[in-house]
């Protein structure tokens, strides 16, 4: 079985993001069963978690405007 992940890198917001969502149980219920409240904390957790990442990693995507991306095989037709 693998050992637990290490999270000495996490960095102090990750840390206590993660304490509060697996930790609370009774805080987290009270907050799901407002409707109102549960649309904003909800979409606040999966934007935090969205933005993380890089929204764009690849630099060249199917909707560029050039008509040929460097380094692939097609050649350019007239």
């Amino acid at each position: 079985m693998a050992g637990k992940r290490d999270t000495s890198r996490d960095g102090l917001n990750n840390k206590i993001q993660t304490f509060v969502l697996t930790n609370f149980k009774g805080v987290w219920g009270l907050l799901q069963s407002n409707e109102s409240i549960k649309r904003k904390v909800n979409k606040a957790l999966l934007n935090s978690l969205i933005y993380k990442i890089p929204t764009r990693p690849n630099p060249y995507s199917t909707m560029t405007l050039d008509k040929h991306i460097p380094d692939t095989d097609r050649e350019k037709k007239n």
